[in-house]
């Protein structure tokens, strides 16, 4: 049940209204929505409601369910898109079985439309060879040209689609071909072409081409009399066509002889300023997500490290009262005076099993305890996100490994049916009186010295700011007065504990025949299973600060 409870605690945070996942949720289709060209009110939607607004908009508008319904909240070049890759999909299995010429040129309108302009040419020219039509192919493959800018290679095909069929799609053809001659620098033989377009239809392509034409002859009247057409015409189309031909009544306003005219594009196809479009609402999504991100972390992380460490602490009680009940199952029977004590050789054999046991885990504490000092370190150094994120995981851990630490002890004492009281005597005999560690100093003290002496270890140093008040300035004078106290006393008292080295000679003569195996444990490690056997032994912790 606490496993449920924290999994769906952790849903809740990351996923709620105003959550992590929503964030990329509608991040993801905002972006999308500009992207196929969706209504504008998609955008107020999603972002309106955060949760609920995205779902919808997968639902109604990106998802098969509805089928063609769908596509009516897209724009029409969004939905030609959408159809051309679905229709891609199915023609691709039977390229598989049957490259015709049919399909190949269908693949090839799709990927036209699609944006893949180099495999449509590919699948064209297949066509071709193939045995398709010039009039079925040719105009698909001179648009594929156009697009990359091929200008020259398009006019030969488009020269033979109009030889077969003059005028071919409507008048698109020679529009076409006009416009190739033009951009490939041979304007004389384009200008006839424009001419009888404009004399079957009105075109904003075919007058502003014209009229630039016009202007690099000098020809400037004829020229004014076409884009003053293009002016009047332009205020009665209506709004979608305005939005087509944008480009167009742009350069028409500002038109020069060298004035660069707009890229031909294939209908359907999304347009470099679309593109332009999509990246600017995608890095705004970005920015709107990492700063939501660090908002729900900065908010977060004191609340989620506060429950991080009742947790820890309550795990940590429990297991204090096992010991504690160990203690009164397995009391220590052998008296104060250490000195007079003579371990057996089941007595060193239970020690060494214990220390042992232990001794795994009391590494990885060892080793989180550094981990969350260096982060610190560096957090001091140069203070920022990832150094606060690096040292609150590094603190998790170190909770998690002394848990881990604490629970191995008890589990150890458990099964060796040793009491804390009986291991931590055995460790005053064994590092302290024998081995006579400096790690194991706390050991040679009597238990009401311990805390002088433990105050003194702790003991800050409180350097003074440059302008202190007077009333700072005496409370630290007093802080370093009393830290120079304890250093003193506790000097006094590691010097009558060295004294204290008596052992038994019976257990002196045990433990130097196991001196090898004795002193292979780690010395650092002691402090650890001193801080698991007596809490007042304690140096601290990593997240006291």
């Amino acid at each position: 049940m606490e496993l449920l409870g924290s999994i769906l605690v952790g849903l809740f945070s990351c996923g709620g209204c105003f959550g992590f996942l929503p964030m990329i949720l509608a991040a993801v289709a905002l972006v999308d929505s500009i992207r196929v060209g969706a209504g504008w009110y998609w955008c107020l939607i999603i972002l309106a409601l955060p949760v609920l607004g995205p779902i919808a908009y997968f639902v109604v508008v990106r998802s098969p369910l509805l089928g063609s319904h769908g596509s009516a909240f897209l724009s029409p070049s969004a939905a030609r898109r959408l159809q051309a890759r679905r229709h891609l999909k199915a023609l691709q299995v039977q390229l598989g079985h049957w490259r015709g010429p049919g399909v190949l040129t269908e693949a090839g309108e799709d990927l036209l439309v699609l944006g893949k302009t180099k495999e449509a040419e590919s699948h064209f020219r297949e066509a071709l060879a193939n045995g398709a039509a010039v009039e079925d192919v040719h105009y698909g493959l001179a648009e594929a040209l156009q697009v990359q800018g091929r200008f020259a290679d398009a006019v030969p095909c488009l020269e033979e689609l109009i030889k077969a069929e003059p005028d071919s799609r409507l008048g698109e053809g020679p529009l076409a071909l006009a416009r190739c001659l033009d951009e490939s620098g041979r304007g004389a033989e384009a200008e006839p072409l424009l001419r009888r377009v404009l004399e079957r239809r009105t075109v904003i392509e075919a007058q502003v081409r014209l009229a630039r034409l016009l202007l690099q002859k000098g020809e400037k009247d004829e020229a004014g009399r076409l884009l003053a057409e293009v002016a009047a015409d332009a205020q009665h189309l209506p709004a979608y066509l305005k939005r087509r031909h944008r480009d167009w009544l742009r350069a028409a306003r500002h038109l020069k002889p060298g004035t660069s005219l707009p890229r031909p594009r294939v209908e359907g196809a999304i347009t470099p300023r679309e593109r332009v479009q999509v990246a600017a609402v995608a890095a705004g999504a970005l920015l709107v997500l990492l700063g939501g991100a660090a908002f729900f972390f900065t908010t977060g992380l004191g609340s989620w490290q506060a429950k991080g460490m009742m947790q820890h602490y309550e795990e940590s009680q429990a297991l204090r009262d096992k010991l504690d009940a160990l203690d009164r199952e397995h009391p220590w029977t052998l008296g104060d005076d250490l000195a007079s004590v003579e371990l057996t050789v089941a007595e060193v054999d239970r020690y060494l099993r214990v220390r042992r046991a232990v001794e795994p885990a009391v590494q990885e504490l060892l080793r989180a305890e550094a981990a969350v000092e260096q982060a610190r370190r560096r957090g001091e150094d140069a203070p920022g996100m990832g150094e606060l994120f690096s040292s609150t995981s590094g603190i998790a851990r170190w909770m998690e490994a002394e848990v881990a630490c604490l629970r191995s002890l008890a589990t150890a004492l458990e099964r060796e049916a040793m009491g804390p009281r009986e291991l931590l005597n055995d460790l005053t005999l064994i590092e302290w009186r024998f081995l006579r560690r400096p790690e194991a100093l706390v050991l040679g003290l009597e238990e009401f010295q311990r805390t002088d002496w433990i105050a003194a270890q702790q003991g800050l140093s409180f350097p003074l700011p440059e302008d202190p008040d007077p009333e700072m300035e005496r409370h630290l004078r007093e802080q370093r007065r009393q830290r120079a106290r304890l250093q003193a006393k506790a000097a006094a008292l590691e010097e009558d504990a060295n004294a204290a080295v008596a052992l038994a000679p019976a257990t002196q003569t045990l433990l130097e025949a196991r001196r090898t195996e004795v002193a292979a444990f780690d010395p650092a490690a002691l402090a650890v299973i001193l801080r698991g056997l007596d809490a007042t032994l304690s140096t601290g912790s990593p997240y006291e600060d």
